[in-house]
């Protein structure tokens, strides 16, 4: 099973949501963010190719990339259910352990940590 197709699949499981749906509530556009921007960020693929992945135009995914790194940052949920996800996907490929992007995986859960340590202050 290739990257995008796992990672389609837990993503569709894990928020209970059809990334082919073309509809625009709030639970399918966050879906579509967090696998555009994993899709982008950590396999590296092209905005047109996840685009095209999600039928959808390159601009539209290069909205979600800029928006769900402004998300990560301010919202806790959001950023809750990007780290399931993510988590998920390296838990599925244990043997992709020495995967060179997983650095930037650690750091994100390094942030979501200090975030929880300062929302109990």
């Amino acid at each position: 099973m290739d990257d995008l197709k796992l990672l389609k699949q837990i993503v569709e499981e894990t928020l209970k949501v059809d990334l082919t749906n073309m509809r625009r509530n709030r639970e399918l556009v966050d879906a579509k963010r967090i696998f555009a921007f994993i899709g982008v960020r950590y396999f590296r693929y092209s905005l047109t190719y996840i685009g095209n992945y999600l039928n959808m135009h390159h601009a539209n995914i290069i909205h979600y990339v800029k928006t769900t790194e402004n998300l990560i940052e301010t919202e806790k949920y959001f950023y809750e259910q990007f780290n399931l996800c993510l988590g998920k996907y390296y838990n599925l490929n244990s043997e992709d352990m020495d995967h060179p992007l997983l650095p930037e995986y650690n750091f994100h859960l390094k942030k979501l940590r200090e975030l929880e340590e300062t929302i109990k202050l």
